[in-house]
């Protein structure tokens, strides 16, 4: 019986050294992954920061777009009234003068 209690600590041995091995390798493999997630996290970091500041401007740049269509308004507004004093006939006192255009006298 000796033989057998010697022949399981020869397997021991090996099977030891295979364990420490594991161990080795997945402690690596752990530190491996640890970096990646730190390295991912400091991207999604930076991802958000820009999307930030994308946001930022696409709200800057509607603002401007809203003054913008406020302007144009504007200068549609007195584009046509140039025009409708442009088509309007001039006024023409008793007397034959041109006066330019008629004023509500009412008030």
């Amino acid at each position: 019986m000796a033989t057998i209690s010697s022949l399981s600590g020869a397997q021991t041995a090996p099977q030891s050294g295979l364990l420490q091995f594991k161990l080795q390798q997945a402690t690596r493999d752990a530190a491996q992954a640890e970096q990646v997630a730190r390295s991912l996290q400091g991207e999604v970091s930076a991802a958000q920061q820009a999307a930030a500041r994308a946001e930022q401007n696409a709200e800057a740049i509607a603002a401007q777009a809203r003054q913008a269509e406020v302007v144009a308004g504007q200068a549609q507004a007195n584009l046509a009234a140039i025009r409708s004093q442009q088509s309007s006939p001039p006024t023409i006192n008793t007397q034959g003068q041109v006066t330019g255009t008629v004023v509500n006298t009412t008030a």
